[in-house]
């Protein structure tokens, strides 16, 4: 006689063995990208005789549907990269190093839709504009437009070269003058 116990028996050692398979299924199907299933499997069981029935064998049925939501992480980092951008300063730009983004899953729905909570965080210099330094100190003593240049925000050295020779003031035209910024690592602000 079949009893409960016994199709729930079953139930489970076909669950078992599907539920895998169909996570399997789903990630194939993701192609490399981020997958994020909203709700549990959809199950459906049938079976060729019912509970009570005095019968030796019994075959049970058993599918699984299971949908998914799918979203590519470059996007979603370069997302948050450009959040981070549209928040500098003016007059400041994120240094050359790569900002570092994560986040999570909040939720998704199986209509499509996914709730992220991101964060990206980079380091930002100010931006020097170079014709206007160098409209400032044309015709300056060495040693004002060292003072000039060490007065500007985010200084942290100057050095002066003259060629050939040094000369008791910069040239008079601007286009002589030549400007050249190192970014020293680690003194961007966050």
């Amino acid at each position: 006689m079949i009893q409960q116990s016994d199709l729930d028996a079953v139930k489970q050692a076909l669950s078992s063995q599907l539920n895998p398979k169909l996570q399997d299924d789903l990630n194939s199907q993701a192609k490399g990208k981020h997958l994020v299933a909203p709700d549990q499997p959809k199950v459906d069981v049938s079976t060729d005789h019912q509970v009570g029935e005095e019968i030796a064998n019994f075959n049970m049925t058993m599918t699984l549907n299971a949908t998914g939501v799918v979203f590519d992480n470059a996007a979603v980092s370069r997302l948050l990269r450009e959040a981070l951008k549209r928040k500098v300063q003016v007059g400041s730009e994120l240094t050359s190093d790569q900002p570092k983004t994560t986040y999570d899953v909040a939720q998704a729905t199986s209509d499509g839709s996914v709730t992220l909570n991101g964060h990206a965080s980079g380091y930002t210099v100010i931006v020097f504009s170079q014709p206007a330094i160098r409209a400032h100190i044309k015709g300056r003593s060495p040693s004002s437009a060292r003072s000039f240049l060490q007065g500007l925000p985010n200084v942290v050295d100057v050095t002066l070269r003259q060629d050939p020779i040094a000369l008791p003031w910069l040239p008079f035209f601007s286009s002589h003058i030549t400007i050249r910024i190192e970014e020293v690592s680690g003194t961007g602000s966050a």
